[in-house]
């Protein structure tokens, strides 16, 4: 995982990077990223409810869950980042993995 120089939490070398908050809402960092297909198919989603925000490290340790993105994996839950423990079965993530399975694919 890196960070921009403000410490905000961004991306990793080859995905996207998402969080859930103790809300069940989706977070996409602030931070400057490449935009990955896969992350941007997912925003495109209706549910579940996605914002993107600033992520500091230090807010890590509040989100309920974390999860990588890109065309290999599709959406990839994250045990842990550094010390901090996530779940992964959390259902927000279930809701992105199904809606992201859902999406059309293009007529070639």
């Amino acid at each position: 995982m890196w960070t921009c120089p403000l410490k905000r939490v961004s991306e990793g070398g080859t995905w996207n990077l998402g969080f859930v908050d103790q809300d069940g809402t989706v977070i996409w960092p602030d931070a400057p990223v490449l935009p990955g297909t896969t992350m941007l198919l997912l925003q495109s989603l209706d549910t579940p409810k996605q914002v993107t925000a600033p992520v500091q490290l230090a807010d890590v340790p509040k989100m309920a869950a974390a999860f990588a993105t890109n065309t290999t994996i599709g959406v990839r839950s994250l045990s842990a980042l550094d010390d901090v423990q996530f779940s992964q079965d959390h259902p927000v993530l279930a809701a992105l993995r199904e809606g992201y399975a859902g999406i059309p694919g293009d007529r070639l």
